[in-house]
C-alpha cells in the first residue's frame, strides 16, 4: 500500500500535467490566428515575386493588384461570407 508522507501534495503530478495541457491549449487557441495572416502574407509576397518578373509598364499594374487589399480588410471579408 502507498501511503501520502506528511507535507506530500496529492495531486503533484496532475497539477504539472493541467500547467502543460493549458498552455498547449492556450498555444493552439493563438496559432490560427497567425498562421491565417502568415499564409496571406506569404501568399502576397509570391504573387509580388511574380510580378517582378514582368516588363516595367505590367509590373506596376500587377502590383497594384497584389496591394490592392490589407490583410485586415481581407479577413473582415473572409468572416462575412
Amino acid at each position: 500500500m502507498h501511503f501520502i508522507k506528511p507535507g506530500q501534495r496529492l495531486w503533484a503530478p496532475y497539477t504539472t500535467a493541467m500547467r502543460r495541457l493549458t498552455a498547449l491549449l492556450l498555444a493552439l487557441a493563438v496559432l490560427p490566428g497567425c498562421s491565417a495572416r502568415a499564409w496571406y502574407e506569404g501568399g502576397r509576397a509570391g504573387a509580388e515575386n511574380e510580378c517582378r518578373k514582368l516588363p516595367p509598364g505590367g509590373y506596376e499594374d500587377c502590383m497594384a493588384r497584389v496591394n490592392r487589399q490589407s490583410y485586415e480588410d481581407y479577413d473582415k471579408e473572409r468572416r462575412r461570407q
